[in-house]
Parts: C-alpha cells; sequence; structure tokens
C-alpha cells in the first residue's frame, strides 16, 4: 500500500485542501446562527368533526392552520404539490370511536418528501394521537376521556413535548442542510485529492511506474484505495464537528447517516476515476469536475429543496445519484425505513 500513503501524503499538502475540507463546517455553522423559527401551513380535512379530532388540530394551533373542505374533486395531492400547504391531513369518520376502543387509527396525510418542513406537523400530529390512544385505556366514558385530553394540554408534558417536537425536528433540517453541502465538498474533495494522479501522468512518472514491477491493476487499486479513505475519514471528522461542536442532530442513528455517506464515497470516487480517465491535465480535469458536479448537487437538492423547482427538473432529478443520497440521508435522520 505504499502507493495508496504516499497518494494520500501528497493530497492533503495540496493547496486548497484545508478551504474543502471546511466549507460544509463553515456552511453549517452559519445555517444554524441564522436559521429562524419553523412556520408552517397545516391542511386540514376534518371528516369525524368530533372532540378528538378538533384536540388533535388544537395542538398545531399556533401554525396556520386551513380548513379544507372534503369532495371528490378536491385533489390533496395537488394542494401539497403548488405549495398551497406544507401538510395535509384527513381525519376519517369514526376517528374518535377507532381511538376510543385503543384503536391506532389510520392517518392520511399529504406531504412533499422534498420539503423538510413536513416533518414538523407530522410529528405533532402522530404524538398528539398516540397519547390519545394511551389516554383511552384509562377510561370507556367519551366526556371523562375528552377531560383527560384538556387536563394533559393544561399540564406542561404537552406543551414542552410540542415545543421538543419542533427544535428536535429544526435542528434535523439544518443538520440535513449541512449535510447536502458535505455531499457536494465530498465531490470536490475527491477530485482535488486525485489531481496528483494527472501530475504524475503529465510529468512521466506514471510510465516510470509501470516500468517498474507495479502493474497497472496495482496502481489503479490502490489510488482508489487511498481516495475512498480520504473522502471517508473526511465525513467522518466533518460529522463529529458538527454533531459535537455544532450541535447538529444526527437523527436517532447517527452511524446510519455514516454508513449512507460511505456508500456514496463509492459513486464519488467511481465519478473522479472517470472524470480523470477523459482529462488530458489537471486543469482540464477541474473545468470537468466543476462542470459535472455543481448541476449533480442542484439537481439532487444539495443546496436546497428539490420541491422548489419546477416539476420538469423534479423529474431529471430522478436519475442523479446525488437525489437519493440525499433522499436516504434524510430518511436515516429521521429514523425510516431507507
Amino acid at each position: 500500500m505504499i502507493i495508496a500513503f504516499n497518494n494520500i501524503q501528497r493530497a492533503l499538502r495540496r493547496k486548497g485542501f484545508i478551504f474543502i475540507f471546511l466549507m460544509p463546517i463553515v456552511f453549517t455553522a452559519v445555517y444554524m446562527m441564522s436559521a429562524n423559527p419553523m412556520s408552517y401551513k397545516l391542511g386540514v380535512v376534518d371528516l369525524d368533526q368530533s372532540g378528538l379530532s378538533e384536540w388533535v388540530i388544537e395542538g398545531v394551533r399556533d401554525e396556520e392552520v386551513i380548513p379544507i373542505e372534503a369532495g371528490s374533486n378536491v385533489d390533496y395531492e395537488r394542494l401539497v404539490v403548488k405549495r398551497e400547504v406544507d401538510f395535509l391531513i384527513v381525519i376519517d369518520k369514526d376517528f374518535e370511536e377507532e381511538v376510543l376502543m385503543g384503536k391506532e387509527p389510520d392517518l392520511n396525510v399529504y406531504y412533499s418528501e422534498g420539503n423538510p418542513i413536513y416533518q414538523a406537523p407530522l410529528n405533532l400530529v402522530k404524538m398528539r394521537v398516540d397519547s390519545a390512544v394511551q389516554l383511552s385505556g384509562m377510561t370507556d366514558d367519551k366526556s371523562q376521556f375528552l377531560n383527560l385530553l384538556s387536563e394533559l394540554d393544561e399540564g406542561s408534558f404537552s406543551k414542552k413535548s410540542d415545543q421538543l417536537v419542533i427544535e428536535d425536528t429544526t435542528r434535523r433540517n439544518i443538520t440535513a442542510s449541512g449535510l447536502g453541502m458535505l455531499i457536494m465538498s465530498m465531490m470536490f474533495f475527491s477530485n482535488s485529492a486525485a489531481i496528483k494522479v494527472n501530475d504524475d501522468k503529465k510529468n512521466g512518472i506514471y510510465n516510470r511506474i509501470m516500468a517498474g514491477s507495479v502493474s497497472r491493476f496495482r496502481y489503479s487499486f490502490e489510488v482508489i484505495i487511498s481516495l475512498l479513505v480520504m473522502v471517508v475519514l473526511k465525513v467522518l471528522l466533518v460529522m463529529l464537528v458538527i454533531g459535537i461542536v455544532l450541535k447538529g442532530d444526527f437523527g436517532p442513528n447517527p452511524l446510519n447517516v455514516f454508513i449512507v455517506f460511505s456508500v456514496f464515497a463509492t459513486v464519488v470516487v467511481a465519478l473522479t476515476n472517470l472524470i480523470n480517465s477523459l482529462s488530458k491535465d489537471s486543469r482540464q480535469a477541474n473545468y470537468i469536475n466543476v462542470f459535472i458536479t455543481t448541476p449533480l448537487c442542484m439537481l439532487g437538492g444539495c443546496l436546497w429543496p428539490i420541491s422548489v423547482t419546477p416539476q420538469p427538473m423534479q423529474y431529471i432529478s430522478n436519475f442523479v445519484p446525488t437525489k437519493w443520497a440525499m433522499d436516504a440521508i434524510g430518511k436515516a435522520i429521521t429514523g425510516s425505513s431507507i
């Protein structure tokens, strides 16, 4: 592994290497300091019109709640896509009766996964429904059940829990934004680390190495290993700084986030090798890298939510790896199944 270690040492001595490493950390720090409290528009279709359904809605009254009339001509998904509401919940008939029977009711919710705002109202609504199901086991009387819900709101538990949900969701969304910049910096970082390979070819060092006992396969293999090691170590160090110093939130299992990044690192290194194989020198490799990386990150939602882009761009984003990486990271942070 002499070639791999040598490649790592030369890459770390390259000018501008530290800047690319610090870029996602600085971006996340600035974003955390400038982030405003989260607000959202919540659409509600209440088919039950019960005391419980009103109580569930009451839990998010601090935000803009938009009552929506039910009807066969109402396209709920379109309301979300057009951003008339950020999140829409349909409370079915007999919602209260199911909860009183101790059943977990099915919630019909509509949201755009490309819009990170949906997590706050979704978590709040789920938390209040779960609380109601737990309280239903304490009494069979409807009026007494509604009194228990009122007592729950009068206490500090509900308000503190709601605030914690909002704060946790906000931290996770801010962390996810910083990780989008980390994806972009990974691609530039890998290319910067591979520049010396092009320099070797230009200066004839590559030919002299091939003339010795080192095979072409071994040289290429060790270069790939060195790039993977540097990119994965960069991810690890950046995640540690964001998590410990900036108090970022990687969700219930940060290891899942790291695994997603490690898998995506193989894509980054493969793209880097493709760019270098098509380039005559390091300058051309830099130009090609910028020309490819910037659109991939823009389309993949690394710089802004995909939901704010036009529909044709959202369709095209399904064919770029950065979009799937951001989706996997978002699900890992929220604890959802990838």
